[in-house]
């Protein structure tokens, strides 16, 4: 897998307005480090807060989730799906997948973890498994909420109730299995300066 040039990703991104919002006058996130005159769109800000909102959700009768055990793709779909945003991986509950269509559809990434956003996803790897006969290492994913933290399912709980700082994320999955790497990407819709 090629790695992503993010800031000349970033430069060549087209902003797209809000629904309902004059196209010459695209949303400005008050949250990010943005100026007036900068246009950026309020999804890393939506998707933050509607992931804060959520906290607590259950997640032990997702379906196809193992009752709950896998179901981090599944919560971060809920999230999406409240905040009225399209996620490009459709219903799939497979990490690998939801990484691919980010990638696909020209989401930002993967941005260095000194320059992470609310809103921006987290995709955790680990040492990964063998799945019809390919090493997968994408073990889980999360959204970075307001306080910079990864919110995300947790197995152990079937909610949606983990919250670790990225270094504690990797951590874990290097304790667990010997390698852990968080990836971030970023809604093309969101500009940072």
């Amino acid at each position: 897998q090629a790695k992503i040039d993010w800031k000349n990703q970033q430069k060549n991104n087209q902003i797209q307005p809000q629904p309902g919002m004059d196209p010459s006058s695209p949303a400005v996130d008050p949250s990010s480090s943005a100026g007036p005159s900068s246009p950026v769109s309020n999804v890393g800000a939506r998707l933050a807060t509607t992931a804060e909102s959520m906290r607590g959700m259950s997640s032990k009768d997702a379906p196809g989730t193992r009752g709950g055990r896998r179901a981090c793709v599944w919560a971060v779909n809920q999230v999406f799906k409240k905040a009225g945003i399209r996620t490009p991986w459709g219903s799939s509950n497979w990490v690998a997948n939801a990484e691919s269509a980010m990638i696909r559809d020209g989401w930002l990434g993967p941005i260095p973890h000194n320059e992470k956003q609310p809103g921006d996803v987290a995709i955790c790897y680990d040492a990964g498994k063998i799945v019809s006969g390919k090493l997968v290492k994408q073990a889980h994913i999360g959204i970075i909420i307001s306080n910079g933290n990864v919110l995300s399912n947790s197995s152990s709980g079937k909610a949606f109730t983990w919250e670790s700082s990225i270094r504690e994320i990797e951590d874990y999955y290097k304790r667990e299995t010997g390698e852990g790497k968080v990836k971030l990407y970023r809604h093309p819709s969101i500009v940072s300066t």
